[in-house]
């Protein structure tokens, strides 16, 4: 099962196109090595995320066969006659794939390697039924068997990778493995590779097809903009709201218990008409400052910074995020996020007043 880009021509050199410098005191020589940007060459920029996704999963799913690995040995190991050696001889076969994905590197035939991790684990099955063992290790499944070939020849491993989508993080082994959603669901090629095509609306159709019990236990973000909490290392006040005991059920269900997004019209159920001004002008306000801060982030990039100076900006840029992920427009808690965006607005611009003095 060679891998597809040495099939289509690339050599080692394709990739291993960095110099590093190695060797001992007296003999010092240059390596080729390769990095992640070295994807980036031919495919485009963004593409050093799959060498970053493989080791992650990688590093996973080893951790996850040699925690069986170690205790199917030793079941073997103290296992009596009559099949005792024949299961020893199918856990070294096992541990020879294991320790060829571990020392030949996964990244260069990752396709290959999920198999062999895969064959290790169906061996050491085999191994603990000849012996008659009690222990049934945990499933074993990799993405290369569930998903299209097109797509496995690059994104194997997938599943073990997770990403924040819509402010909730999305398991790709629960979508594509557990309940066997195919990537063209959320996934298209048409106008871009892989571009992500799923709305919020799509991803209710399964998961609001009754009435959640606990909101919460999904919508993380949400909660703690709401309840309170911290959001990278802030210090988030409880919404007076919530501190009323006003639930998520409370202006996001409508008629039949079904799910929706809250309107300022909700409000009218609790409070005056003069809320529903207040309502508009609190996300009019918030959706001008994240727009306010983030021009101000992209202008502040350009600039030479120190390392503090880059950490402050990233701090900011993923609280800012979080908020957006939101999706309130500082309805959850206005006075908070209100303070954040206005007090990074000031941040920022010292920041940049600070680089021209520099100059």
């Amino acid at each position: 099962m060679p891998n597809v880009m040495w099939e289509k021509g690339i050599s080692c050199k394709g990739c291993h196109i960095f110099h590093e410098e190695s060797g001992g005191r007296t003999l010092k020589r240059e390596t080729s090595v390769s990095k992640a940007e070295a994807c980036e060459g031919c495919h485009g920029k963004g593409f050093a995320r799959i060498l970053e996704n493989w080791e992650v999963a990688t590093e996973k799913k080893l951790s996850q066969i040699l925690t069986i690995y170690t205790r199917a040995s030793r079941e073997v190991n103290r296992a009596r006659r009559p099949y005792a050696q024949k299961a020893k001889a199918l856990i070294e076969d096992a541990a020879f794939n294991i320790d060829l994905v571990e020392q030949g590197k996964s990244v260069h035939n990752m396709r290959y390697s999920q198999e062999l991790l895969q064959a290790a684990y169906t061996i050491m099955t085999e191994a603990l039924d000849l012996i008659k063992s009690s222990y049934e290790p945990e499933a074993f499944l990799v993405s290369s068997r569930e998903i299209p070939t097109e797509c496995a020849n690059c994104h194997a491993g997938i599943e073990e990778i997770s990403s924040p989508i819509f402010g909730i993080q999305f398991s790709h082994n629960r979508h594509l493995i557990e309940e066997k959603i195919p990537c063209s669901t959320c996934h298209s090629n048409v106008r871009k590779h892989g571009e992500f095509i799923a709305t919020k609306k799509n991803c209710a159709s399964c998961h609001h097809e009754e009435s959640p019990k606990d909101c919460m236990a999904c919508h993380t973000i949400q909660k703690t903009f709401y309840q309170g909490g911290t959001v990278n290392g802030l210090q988030v006040p409880e919404n007076i709201m919530s501190h009323a005991e006003v639930f998520c059920s409370d202006c996001h269900f409508g008629e039949g218990d079904q799910v929706v997004r809250s309107h300022k019209n909700k409000c009218l159920d609790c409070h005056e008409e003069d809320y529903l001004e207040l309502f508009s002008e609190w996300q009019d306000s918030v959706k001008g400052l994240i727009r306010d801060v983030r021009s101000a982030l992209k202008e502040s990039k350009k600039l030479k910074l120190s390392e503090a100076e880059k950490a402050e900006l990233l701090k900011i840029e993923n609280v800012l995020q979080k908020i957006e992920f939101d999706g309130s427009l500082g309805i959850h808690n206005f006075p908070f996020i209100e303070e954040f965006l206005s007090t990074s607005q000031k941040t920022l611009k010292s920041l940049r007043d600070k680089s021209s003095d520099r100059l």
